[in-house]
């Protein structure tokens, strides 16, 4: 997995707990 799919993954982390 590349840093791009780690930074989708951190930005959906964030939507889904705000």
């Amino acid at each position: 997995m590349s840093s791009l799919g780690m930074g989708w993954i951190t930005i959906n982390w964030s939507n889904h707990r705000a």
